[in-house]
């Protein structure tokens, strides 16, 4: 079809009319009327002025992209052709002018961010436009300026309409500061906001400052200042002008960008700024009259306040604000909850107001949304733009556009008039808008103010069907008709709105379109009962018919509200609900068989109605809660499903109990009454188990969570796995493979869960994180290839190496910030299905129990049933209590919102994990008993549900124990990374402490005992839980994190107790000792830690346990050499004895020394009274010369060596008293120390002198009387020389060698060895002369024959002696042979064998001793091997060695 359109050219001033297709674009039209006008071009777009009629509006602009259709235009409208460009005039608040080019057919908010990009605004969104033809009223921000204004010779005044980001303002934005300077400036001096005078003259003040400058006392005097310019008209006076001046004296100095920040930060402070009010009157209780009021706005909530107190009546916060509307006259507001009722002014600024209100809502959305990821906008809760007004006391809402669905212009309602046309209506609706929707967005509303309308229409119909209900019931036909009307109506705007969100991308899933066409279903089956009712007043089923219709459409429309608001149950938790709600109806349905059962056995007619009446009762109501809990099991968590759900259990138990209350008053069988109550009972458990699992909290991404769990528990594992594998190159090409793969696998669940997270911050964290990940494992997966080709490069292992710790700790990261979110979402839903399953195992036993015909298996099944129910308690308990610890964002929507880690820490409880592991062996004997009587099953049907049942049930059970183990590992991984820090800590303790120690600034902190105490007993504890680590990772992985977390405590003890032990010693050299060896026991106990992770990923592995048994190794020498290093410390009460001992024992070496010294001076007394006496007698007895040369030259050698000693003691006993100086000098003491062993070994010194030189004189004297041999002299002088050198080495190993003491003791030792050189050479001498003499008296004392005769003697002696050893050699062997057959055959006890080898004890005697050495003869012990060099029952008499007889 074609029309014909008036063509106004601006550019010729010419209009002319032309002809066009209604299904042309605007732009094919806009093409076409430049190739027949030859004007414009691409900056040209059409612009349809609005009637005269239409004050409203000035125009609309034309979407190239609409068709001419769409616009609904007629032959002989008018529509101009004009430039979309032009310029305005920009007026700034301070009165500056600026002319700009913008596009008049954007909206206003684009043109606002043009204008702040040329000004430099860092938040132009804040600002908007006034205009010189309307003061004080703003344009709006989603419509054209020429949408709003006819002419653009006018200036528009840009200024701050939002108030979010003040705070953010400062001197790096000079030009917003500037602009909220001017503005609040002129709202204070305007009286906009109430200030005290002191404040008042504050801002003056600031205002002087930045308009003049600092103060010029010749200039500024009092008449200078004009009050009215700088203060408000309640402060304007000319008195207040000296105390501007006042004040203004004190900021002199400031510089004027300052004084603007600080006027900025003043009038923040002030309660009414960023306020924005309108005057409007609302009703008052109590009152017939309106009463003015205020309604205020600020940046993040709405003030109701009295008109003329100012007092605040209420106070809202936006997020409390569901929906509002506004109308010419009124503006409504809905609070939700928080209100029991519409918060209704009067005012005819409602759509001022409406569009401040959108406005701020835009902007807290935009400030949550993130940017950075490529996820869906985010799901805010803030309140949607919907046009709600009061029609016949219903709320109602009006979509955007009128309810047009992009173009679609069919009238489906517009021959409704009765309950009939009005189904028929829905009908086609639900025929011709269900389809496929296009996606597609006019950017009108966000996705969540599209949610937010579907619901708003929702719940608008709720109440029209209520209100159907009443008035089918009531038979008025005319009211029926209305409401009919304004259901199909009502439907049409739903689908329409439901058709929107869908386009825009905020129906996910699809779940608002399918929950739309249940809602249009049931308004139609509710429209054709009411139609049912209303023709049979009085049928009492179409009245049950009707209600039961009514609940219907009830319950769709609450669960498309509750889906509209984001609630969305996840599937575990549907399962659950729906299973649980089953087993109510499985006892309903036990109870009517019962009761219908029974009632065929009753004679009485009317006992018998009164039954069946009561049995149809409880089926309806049965059938009705079905209904109700399988609607509303997606949303059964949100409060008004809730308690439809609550209520429609209660009158499945009331009825119940009717029941069985009716079956005693009726007298039914007492075992019929008792079979009742018992199911009875069970309905009311079910029901508690029912209402206790909708609270739990919705967890959506379960498979997500479990990918993401198992994808990083194998990066982690494959990452340990190659740093241990260098060399191997077979493990790292395996290793590479999976740890790609789980990358892969991780890098698709993580991008699910980034999208869940609501906190923008956490969701561009955890994106960032996520990145990480994935280049860190490009980078493992570049330098894999290299040392698998060349297994022998160090350099490529120690690359791999390094990029494996880089994935292990990105992976780390990642998971700590939400595998645990994510280990117990898997592990919660997991449950959540298992409990699900074995209730609907529970529920066909419970069916089964009843047909069985073998009572002993009916039984065994019930009880293990019940137990099993049981254990679903428990479980859902536990389940609930994971609710409890989760924040309100976790228990509505999602699990991977970020949570503070105290939270977090409670969720991480065993508490789930514990009742997981005690609920699945209860279920697994339901699941077994269950396989083992399903063959006793007689009916085929029941038969199959029960097996099915159980097989679902162990697949539920298994894969929540695979959840658990996973979220086991999870937090072990967590253990472990925990662990590895805290070696990375005491790493840097360490190296402090060595730092430390070597600038002399190691301070103690513990005693030295208790430090040595900690030490012993945290090395101990260190080579334990290393032990226990390595034996975890091979016999249970799973346990790993907690051993290592263990062994990491105890390390860290270990180092902590050898650096207070190190601080405790003056020694660097110990300090260095043993920090070193804590430095390499941590990085010992570290690497088995690492090896250990990656033995436990392979428990099987040859080269990964050869790996961590050498690990072991290194760590048990490394503690070796700790305590080692340790033993260089001495106790301090050890210490403290020796140095006591030390000191007493070189007092007592003193002493020696002196003792030593007296014994030698009467020695050399002793030599000179010998060599006087020697010469007497060789003057008596005229001894020969020669001889009495010799003695004489041994005694005075002797002598000498006396004295010489004697000079060596007194110098050594200098020395010692010298030493003894030092120590008790303050300056010197520190450096001479006690030393109990070198006191010890000087006394013996000293001792070991005065022995040596007591013997030389002995030996002298007895040569001197020719008693004694030249060698014994010898040996005697040497004995000295050597006991001399010891003193001399004792004495100077303490002692200053530069000392004169020292110096003399020196000299005495050469003089002592000169004098023993003397002696030695006189004992030669005399040896010689003795050998000569004796040789001579040989000579002369026999002759030839004499010695023929000697010989002979001789030879007779041999010849004698030979015989008796031969006859010696005879009586030998004849003992042995004896002895040898009585050790191999039974003795007598008489013979000589066996009384040799009678014990002590046996015969009475007590043990002999041994002949030689005074050892005793040991007896044999009992029933052991004999004593080496024994026989069977020998027992060898001993020799004179103390051995067996040679």
């Amino acid at each position: 079809m074609s029309l014909n359109l008036k063509i106004n050219l601006p550019a010729l001033g010419v209009t002319k009319i032309m002809r066009f297709s209604e299904q042309m674009s605007v732009n094919e039209v806009c093409k076409q009327v430049l190739e027949k006008t030859n004007v414009g071009g691409k900056d040209h777009c059409l612009f349809q002025p609005s009637p005269p009629s239409d004050t409203t509006s000035v125009g609309r602009w034309l979407k190239p992209e609409r068709t001419l259709e769409y616009y609904d235009l007629k032959t002989n409208d008018t529509v101009e052709y004009r430039k979309k460009h032009d310029v305005i005039k920009v007026g700034l608040i301070d009165g500056t002018l600026k002319s700009m080019l913008v596009d008049l057919s954007a909206p206003v908010s684009e043109v606002i961010d043009l204008v702040g990009e040329k000004l430099s605004l860092r938040n132009p969104e804040e600002f908007s436009f006034q205009v010189e033809s309307k003061p004080g009223v703003w344009l709006k921000s989603q419509l054209p300026i020429t949408e709003q204004v006819g002419s653009l010779d006018q200036t528009f005044l840009l200024k701050k309409k939002f108030f979010i980001h003040d705070v953010n303002v400062d001197t790096d934005d000079p030009v917003s500061l500037h602009l909220i300077y001017c503005q609040s400036r002129d709202d204070i001096n305007n009286g906009k906001h109430a200030v005290t005078r002191d404040e008042a003259i504050n801002f003056a003040a600031l205002q002087c400052q930045v308009q003049m400058g600092d103060l010029k006392p010749d200039l500024h005097k009092p008449g200078y200042l004009e009050p009215k310019d700088i203060l408000p008209p309640a402060h304007a006076k000319r008195d207040n002008e000296k105390l501007v001046l006042q004040e203004w004296k004190k900021i002199v100095g400031m510089n004027d960008m300052h004084a603007r920040l600080r006027y900025v930060q003043l009038c923040r402070s002030l309660k009414t700024y960023g306020m924005t009010t309108f005057k409007v009157k609302e009703r008052v209780p109590g009152k017939k009259k309106l009463m003015d009021a205020i309604l205020a706005f600020t940046r993040d909530s709405i003030i109701r306040m009295e008109y003329d107190t100012k007092r605040v009546i209420k106070e809202y916060p936006f997020k409390y604000l569901l929906r509002w509307t506004a109308s010419p006259e009124t503006f409504t507001m809905d609070f939700g909850a928080h209100e029991e009722d519409y918060i209704v002014v009067v005012t005819n600024e409602g759509e001022a107001i409406s569009n401040l209100i959108a406005g701020y809502i835009d902007l807290l959305l935009k400030k949550q949304r993130v940017v950075p990821t490529s996820l869906e906008d985010d799901d805010g809760e803030m309140a949607s733009v919907t046009s709600v007004a009061r029609i016949g006391g219903v709320a109602m809402t009006a979509l955007t556009n009128a309810g047009r669905i992009h173009g679609d212009s069919v009238a489906y309602t517009s021959g409704v008039n009765d309950c009939s046309s009005a189904a028929r209506a829905i009908d086609k609706m639900i025929s011709d808008l269900f389809g496929e929707v296009a996606k597609m967005s006019d950017g009108s509303m966000t996705p969540a103010q599209r949610r937010q309308a579907v619901e708003a229409q929702a719940r608008a119909l709720h109440q029209l069907g209520e209100t159907l209900s009443n008035f089918a019931l009531s038979g008025d036909r005319a009211s029926i008709a209305a409401s009919a009307l304004k259901i199909a109506s009502g439907v049409e705007q739903l689908i329409g709105a439901a058709r929107q969100a869908a386009a825009s991308g905020a129906d996910a899933g699809g779940v608002l379109m399918d929950a739309t066409k249940g809602v249009s279903d049931a308004l139609k089956a509710l429209l054709m009962a009411a139609d049912a009712c209303a023709q049979r007043p009085g049928d009492q089923d179409a009245k049950d018919a009707l209600m039961r219709a009514q609940l219907a459409a009830a319950a769709a429309l609450q669960k498309l509200a509750a889906l509209s608001k984001g609630i969305n149950n996840d599937d575990g938790y549907q399962q659950l609900f729906k299973e649980l709600a089953r087993a109510v109806g499985a006892e309903s349905q036990i109870m009517i068989r019962e009761a219908q059962a029974a009632a065929g056995r009753v004679q009485d007619p009317t006992k018998r109605n009164q039954l069946n009446s009561a049995t149809k009762a409880l089926t309806s109501a049965d059938d009705q809660f079905a209904h109700i809990t399988d609607s509303l099991a997606p949303v059964a968590s949100e409060a008004a499903c809730k308690s439809t759900i609550q209520k429609a259990g209660n009158g499945v138990e009331n009825t119940a109990n009717y029941l069985v209350q009716l079956s005693k008053t009726i007298g039914l069988d007492p075992r019929v009454t008792a079979a009742l109550a018992d199911s009875e009972g069970r309905l009311r458990d079910a029901l508690r188990n029912l209402m206790g699992a909708s609270d739990l909290p919705n967890m959506q991404g379960a498979q997500e969570a479990e990918d993401f769990t198992e994808a990083a528990h194998q990066l982690l594992m494959g990452t340990a796995a190659i740093m241990a594998a260098e060399g191997n190159p077979a493990l790292i090409k395996q290793q590479a493979g999976e740890i790609k793969n789980a990358a892969t696998k991780l890098g698709q669940a993580g991008k699910a869960i980034v999208g869940a997270q609501t906190d923008p911050a956490q969701r561009e964290r955890l994106a960032n994180y996520l990145k990480n990940v994935v280049e860190a494992t490009k980078h493992v997966l570049t330098a894999a290839p290299a040392c698998i080709q060349n297994p022998d490069d160090h350099a490529g292992n120690k690359k791999l190496i390094h990029a494996a710790q880089e994935l292990a700790e990105a992976t780390q990261q990642l998971l700590g910030d939400t595998g645990r979110q994510v280990a117990v979402a898997a592990l919660y839903n997991a449950a959540k299905i298992a409990a699900g399953s074995t209730t609907k195992l529970c529920t066909s036993s419970r069916m089964v129990t009843g047909e069985m015909n073998d009572p002993n298996a009916s039984d065994q099944l019930s009880e293990a049933a019940r137990a099993a129910a049981e254990a679903v308690q428990k479980l859902i308990d536990a389940l609930k209590g994971v609710n409890s610890a989760a924040p309100p964002s976790m228990q509505r929507r999602s699990t991977f919102v970020r949570k503070p880690s105290s939270a977090m820490n409670e969720l991480l409880k065993d508490d789930l994990m514990t009742a997981a592991e005690k609920f699945a062996p209860v279920a697994y004997k339901l699941v077994s008993v269950s396989k083992n009587i399903s063959g006793k099953v007689p009916d085929g049907e029941t038969k199959q549900e029960l097996i099915y049942s159980s097989s679902n049930a162990a697949k539920a059970i298994h894969k929540m124990l695979a959840n658990r183990k996973a979220m086991k590992a999870v937090k072990g991984q967590l253990e472990t990374a925990e662990a590895i820090e805290e070696f990375k800590a005491s790493q840097a303790d360490i190296e402090s402490a060595l730092i430390a120690a070597d600038t002399g600034i190691l301070q103690p902190t513990k005693n030295k005992d208790d430090a040595l105490i900690e030490l012993a007993s945290a090395i101990q504890e260190v080579g334990q839980t290393a032990k226990d680590v390595g034996t975890t990772a091979k016999t249970a992985p799973e346990d790993l994190g907690q051993s290592m977390k263990t062994a990491a405590a105890a390390n860290s003890k270990c180092v902590n107790a050898g650096i207070a032990l190190a601080a405790s010693v003056n020694d660097r050299n110990v300090q260095k000792g043993i920090l070193n060896a804590l430095k390499s026991m941590n990085a010992d106990v570290k690497n088995l830690m690492q090896i250990a992770k990656a033995v436990s990923a392979a428990p099987d592995d040859p080269n990964l346990n050869k790996l961590l048994l050498g690990a072991g190794k290194s760590v048990a020498e490394a503690l070796m050499r700790l305590t080692e290093a340790s033993k260089g410390v001495v106790p301090k009460k050890v210490e403290e004895f020796q140095n006591k001992a030390a000191s007493d024992l070189e007092d007592l070496a003193e002493k020696e020394l002196k003792g030593a010294a007296d014994v030698i001076d009467k020695c050399a007394a002793k030599l000179q009274q010998a060599l006087e006496a020697a010469r007497r007698r060789a003057a008596e007895k005229q001894i020969d010369v020669d001889e009495q040369n010799i003695t004489e030259a041994i005694l005075e050698a002797s002598q000498a060596i006396a004295k010489a000693t004697g000079v060596l003691i007194n110098a050594a006993t200098q020395v010692q008293q010298e030493f003894q100086s030092l120590l008790k000098e303050p300056k010197t003491a520190p450096m001479y120390k006690r030393d109990p062993q070198w006191a010890q070994g000087l006394i013996s010194a000293a001792r070991t002198v005065a022995g040596a030189v007591q013997h030389l004189v002995k030996e002298a004297n007895n040569a001197a009387q020719g008693n004694a041999s030249e060698e014994a002299l010898i040996v005697a002088a040497h004995a000295v020389s050597a006991a001399t050198t010891q003193l001399v080495t004792a004495s100077t190993v303490k002692a200053d060698p530069n000392s004169s003491a020292q110096r003399r003791l020196r000299e005495a030792s050469a003089r002592v060895t000169a004098s023993t050189g003397q002696l030695v050479n006189a004992a030669k001498e005399a040896a010689k002369w003795e050998q000569e003499k004796k040789q001579e008296e040989d000579d002369e004392k026999y002759n030839l024959t004499e010695n023929k005769i000697k010989e002979m003697e001789k030879m007779m002696q041999i010849l004698r002696l030979e015989k008796e050893l031969e006859s010696a050699r005879n009586q030998l062997g004849g003992m042995r042979k004896a002895e040898y057959a009585d050790a191999t055959g039974p003795a007598s006890p008489s013979s000589p064998s066996a009384k040799a080898t009678a014990s002590p004890k046996s015969s009475g005697a007590p043990p002999a001793k041994a002949a030689g050495r005074g050892v005793q003869q040991a007896p044999r012990g009992r029933g052991g091997p004999p004593p080496q060099g024994q026989g069977r029952g020998i027992a060898w008499k001993t020799s004179s060695m103390g051995g067996p007889p040679q």
